[in-house]
């Protein structure tokens, strides 16, 4: 049997994977392990924050998930941005194929897993602004902000 993973937010996501597996709820006890199956991320996907050094600012996960969440399809530029190899990129979206969502966030995690000497908050928001989605960095940076405590201005 092969599992498909989903980016599960809300619960209409839920319902919606619950029923792509035709899981009705009659019967609690498939219900309750379909359940926990369904909302169980694998060890590598539970991170809190984005940060590759003790000297490099952390990304929180809401800021990813924000991203992940909004980006849609170019999502793809984003992660050419962020280093992410065109390898890794075609099978982000195979094994991925059902969810933009994601493949975002598959992205993102793999940026978030790449040796670096800092700086991932500027080069992540340069990726946005790179893949046309202002927008978003815009709210990135705010939400940023909150985080570090103070305004930081972003010059890209």
């Amino acid at each position: 049997m092969t599992v498909s993973m989903y980016y599960i937010r809300t619960l209409k996501d839920l319902v919606n994977v619950l029923e792509r597996r035709a899981i009705d709820g009659r019967d609690r006890e498939e219900f309750s392990a379909a359940l926990v199956e369904c909302v169980k991320l694998p060890k590598t996907e539970r991170v809190e924050t984005c940060a590759s050094s003790q000297n490099d600012q952390e990304i929180p996960r809401h800021v990813l998930d924000m991203i992940a969440d909004k980006i849609g399809r170019k999502w793809w530029d984003m992660a050419r941005y962020l280093d992410v190899s065109e390898e890794t990129i075609q099978e982000i979206e195979e094994k991925y194929r059902s969810s933009l969502k994601q493949q975002a966030y598959q992205a993102l995690l793999t940026f978030c897993n790449q040796p670096s000497n800092g700086g991932k908050e500027s080069r992540l928001l340069n990726a946005l602004k790179e893949a046309r989605r202002v927008d978003l960095k815009t709210k990135v940076e705010r939400e940023l902000s909150k985080k570090n405590g103070q305004k930081k201005n972003y010059r890209l």
